[in-house]
């Protein structure tokens, strides 16, 4: 969405706003997904089932690797983040108009964190590539929390120090069926990014009350809608 400075003017922001990463701020889901299928072909892992589809769009990789795999999730997922570091970070995509929005957002002193079920270290290095460290307040990965999305914890944990009353007055984007699930959870106001199949496929499992953008620059104009 272009030129819509002279409409985000007068909007009420919220206090703080929850991001996810792959797939809400930067492009990277195919990337991660396809390492995921290389490790498990080098392996002699078959493709998995429907089960082992849903238990891994509904959990964390840490959680859903041993519901799937049993005994044999460790050795799976050391070979995963082995494979993951041989990834160079130059292929990190941010969306259009993301650098904009973050921008524009602390010009509003609106505090932004990070909520991701990325490997912690793995999240900040590419966080730190874009040059965005500076725009968070918190950048929160796998195991910074006791648990991970969906479970509330790394919201608890990002709003720590941020005097919440009322957790309408987070916005939680993110771009996955686990981030509405946390929003929920938390009682933050859901926003789903992504194109409109894929936000009509996901939310296709959960009856939740959400808004949704296809474009980060849609965050304050569709608040607007909300007044």
């Amino acid at each position: 969405m272009k030129n819509t400075d002279n409409k985000i003017k007068n909007i009420s922001l919220p206090k703080v706003i929850l991001f996810d990463w792959d797939g809400t701020l930067v492009n990277t889901n195919g990337i991660y997904r396809g390492v995921l299928r290389q490790t498990l072909e080098e392996m002699g892992i078959s493709e998995w089932d429907t089960e082992a589809e849903e238990k891994y769009r509904f959990y964390s990789r840490r959680e859903a690797l041993p519901l799937i795999f049993g005994n044999k999730w460790q050795k799976i997922n050391d070979n995963y983040m082995k494979n993951i570091n041989k990834l160079d970070v130059k292929l990190i995509n941010p969306f259009p108009n993301v650098l904009h929005l973050l921008k524009y957002l602390a010009e509003k002193n609106v505090i932004m964190s990070i909520i991701s079920n990325k490997d912690s270290h793995l999240l900040k290095e590419e966080v730190n590539y874009l040059g965005w460290t500076s725009y968070f307040h918190k950048i929160i990965g796998s195991s910074d929390a006791p648990r991970d999305k969906p479970w509330p914890d790394p919201v608890y944990l990002a709003l720590e120090d941020n005097k919440i009353d009322d957790f309408n007055d987070v916005w939680f984007v993110g771009d996955s069926i686990v981030d509405m699930q946390c929003a929920r959870e938390t009682g933050c106001f859901p926003i789903l990014f992504g194109t409109e199949t894929n936000a009509a496929a996901q939310m296709h499992y959960l009856k939740m009350n959400y808004i949704h953008i296809s474009d980060h620059e849609e965050l304050v104009i569709k608040h607007k809608e909300l007044k």
